[in-house]
């Protein structure tokens, strides 16, 4: 396959055959800031990747965020990106790549763990003004704003609901560069958003030129950008309020406030809240405790019978080994407003991922919602800031006033035992 460009490429004037798949993106990096020499030479770099689909063309913005493009830059130079897949598509969202799991020899073996790979560090977040616009290049990251590493993602359709809570370090520079994205954008998927086609996104060579290497270079435009007012993430000591699923609810003061992306599924959560990270012994990598919630219609259910159904899949999780259950008990929770809510109590272990993880769950209804709350962390602090959440499911509150469903009927007929409502 050649690819053709629609400039030429000074002391670079190569037709490319290759025949190879893509990359991936998303990950954890920390590395100590670099000198201004450095950032300097970094003014006019360009990196190009050649996948079966076509070329992507990025420039570098290392005015604005200088510590991610010399990361990238340094793991382009080194090749680590080639061979790689992008290996989460949602169109009219992002593509996304620079997972080293996917490694074109080793797909097939680690396609389960693609999405949880990185280079070995992590990078401070350089969150900036630039949008999150079609073409945008930005660092993938988990739930801690530092835990960019080597994945990046590539937007498909403008997606401003990101803009401040990422770092933008470039964007697609020709019109070909699009033409490659689209492509690769359409690729049917699975529905863990996998492309079917792996070769069809997979970049197969990285190279880097600087500006000077190019005869008539696309000219520079200018960026769409934030108020600068806009940039950190938000942090809010104060009542959370969703009007959509009727509910308010006060997160511990001091912790990061996350909203989900386009393409979450029902089920995922709809708010997260995020805390310090805690340093753990035996050189185990840092671990931040998290609250999040779900919230979702109950349509023509009960809520007895959608939580018999939640309670079922528990019990299954629990046979299976994929889960250990300490405790489940029903819960009379009463909220600092003296509202009351029955509701379903889950202490467990989420086993099967390597290090256990257990986290505490509370199950109630209101109105038409039912709301599952969950709270997580390293088992050496779980019990010790088990605090956080008893004090935010205490902060629940609803708008309008309901009866409340009979769960302590409901976990008799699921075969719970239960005892008089206790309170909180």
């Amino acid at each position: 396959m050649k690819f053709e460009f629609h400039f030429q490429v000074k002391k670079h004037k190569t037709n490319l055959k290759f025949s190879i798949p893509i990359l991936i993106l998303i990950s954890i990096i920390s590395i100590s800031a670099f000198g201004n020499t450095v950032f300097a030479e970094n003014d006019d770099k360009i990196v190009i990747m050649y996948t079966n689909s076509g070329h992507l063309i990025i420039e570098l913005f290392p005015d604005d965020a200088p510590n991610t493009v010399e990361n990238f830059l340094k793991l382009t130079e080194s090749g680590f990106y080639d061979d790689l897949i992008f290996h989460r598509i949602i169109k009219d969202f992002m593509i996304q790549g620079g997972d080293p799991l996917t490694k074109h020899d080793e797909v097939f073996e680690n396609i389960p763990l693609w999405g949880t790979g990185d280079a070995g560090y992590e990078i401070p977040a350089e969150f900036n003004s630039i949008k999150h616009n079609r073409g945008i290049v930005s660092m993938a990251r988990g739930a801690d704003i530092d835990s960019a590493s080597s994945q990046f993602f590539i937007v498909h359709k403008d997606s401003n609901h990101l803009d401040g809570k990422y770092t933008v370090f470039g964007k697609l520079l020709t019109e070909e560069s699009y033409d490659t994205l689209d492509k690769i954008a359409n690729l049917q998927t699975t529905s863990k958003n996998v492309p079917n086609d792996l070769s069809a996104s997979q970049i197969i060579k990285t190279a880097v030129i600087t500006r000077a290497d190019i005869e008539n270079p696309p000219s520079i435009e200018e960026l769409d950008r934030l108020d600068e007012s806009n940039l950190n993430p938000t942090m809010i000591s104060d009542r959370y309020v969703n009007t959509e699923y009727d509910f308010s609810i006060i997160p511990p003061k001091g912790w990061t406030v996350l909203y989900p992306e386009p393409g979450s599924k029902p089920n995922d959560p709809i708010i997260t809240f995020l805390g310090q990270k805690e340093q753990l012994p035996q050189g185990i990598d840092k671990f931040a405790p998290y609250i999040y919630i779900n919230a979702n219609e109950l349509g023509d259910k009960t809520f007895q019978e959608s939580l018999d159904s939640r309670i079922d899949q528990y019990h299954k999780m629990d046979k299976q080994k994929a889960l250990q259950i300490e405790s489940e008990k029903m819960h009379n929770l009463i909220t600092e407003t003296g509202k009351s809510y029955g509701a379903y109590f889950l202490v467990a272990k989420q086993l099967g991922t390597g290090l256990p993880v257990p986290f505490a769950q509370i199950i109630l209804s209101h109105s038409n919602f039912i709301y599952g709350i969950t709270y997580s962390h390293h088992e050496q602090y779980f019990q010790d800031d088990m605090e956080f959440f008893d004090n935010t499911i205490k902060s629940f509150d609803t708008a309008s006033e309901t009866t409340e469903p009979d769960i302590r009927g409901l976990l008799e007929e699921a075969g719970i035992k239960t005892t008089e409502p206790e309170t909180t």
